[in-house]
């Protein structure tokens, strides 16, 4: 049975210069990634976090995001994604509920979750400035050792990562997806899903959305790399998606979401022409489209 860093690692392993990230750009290989990962993982382990442990994050997506989800679960910790979008009320009450050892951060959003600060350790990943105590930034997990940290008496049965619902029925609950369950799922997708190594996929999904695991942890075993589109720009103009030769292959997406795509007047043939997968899920698929 895997676990879930180890889908990522594997391909480290065998593919260590392929970019694992790029965002608009910014490029890491799955090499660096690994190892910035690691260091985020000795920081984690040092804080006190072991099995079980929650650890939370805050970030665009981006670079950060990728490195501070891998690190979480090779510290043999819980990663649980928070969301910019989330009102501050839905934040007090999420990590009330969570009670994260550790909040891994930006600057941006400091202010949004400093209230928060006696609540648990942070980590503020964009900086490198010397905070106040239990505040840390980047020049402590540069100082970090750059091989992944031995566990011992490691589970399938832990908890890899908890997803909230949206609370619309009431309050939000955690749902609880240990490694086995990841595994399972992402063997299970690979069988169908076999893409040649190094495409482009698209990740558009928000992190505290399931379908994200799809994205990201696809494309690692399959010695992809991640694109990632953060809503606040894309949302608005769903063409803007495939300006600036970001050369997609792969997307997973809603339906209503690929129909606006195809009722832009500029969205041809041209733009299609690079990809090779389109996973359509998540709403009943409109006949025609």
């Amino acid at each position: 049975m895997n676990f879930q860093n180890e889908f990522f690692e594997k391909t480290a392993k065998k593919y260590p210069n392929y970019i694992a990230v790029d965002d608009h750009g910014k490029k890491i290989t799955y090499k660096n990634l690994d190892v910035y990962a690691n260091k985020i993982a000795n920081f984690l382990v040092k804080q006190g976090c072991t099995f079980n442990d929650r650890v939370c994050i805050l970030t665009d997506k981006n670079i950060n995001q990728y490195a501070s989800i891998l690190g979480i679960l090779k510290s043999g910790a819980c990663w649980v994604p928070l969301s910019y979008l989330f009102p501050i009320e839905r934040l007090t009450f999420l990590i009330k509920d969570i009670k994260p050892k550790v909040i891994i951060t930006e600057k941006n959003y400091m202010k949004k979750i400093q209230k928060f600060k006696n609540k648990a350790k942070f980590i503020v990943l964009d900086s490198n400035k010397k905070f106040a105590k239990n505040v840390f930034s980047n020049r402590d997990i540069a100082k970090q050792q750059k091989i992944k940290p031995k566990l011992n008496n490691s589970n399938s049965s832990n908890m890899a990562y908890i997803i909230f619902t949206s609370g619309s029925t009431g309050k939000p609950k955690g749902v609880i997806v240990t490694h086995e369950n990841t595994s399972q799922f992402l063997n299970h997708s690979s069988s169908y899903f076999k893409p040649a190594p190094g495409l482009r996929f698209a990740h558009i999904s928000e992190l505290t959305f399931d379908v994200s695991i799809f994205d990201i942890f696809i494309c690692w075993t399959n010695a992809g790399t991640i694109i990632p589109f953060n809503r606040r720009k894309y949302r608005i103009n769903p063409f803007a998606f495939f300006s600036n030769n970001r050369n997609i292959n792969a997307m997973f997406v809603v339906p209503s979401f690929f129909k606006k795509l195809n009722d832009i007047e500029k969205f041809n043939s041209k733009e299609l022409s690079k990809i090779k997968y389109i996973v359509l899920g998540g709403e009943a698929i409109p006949n025609g489209l």
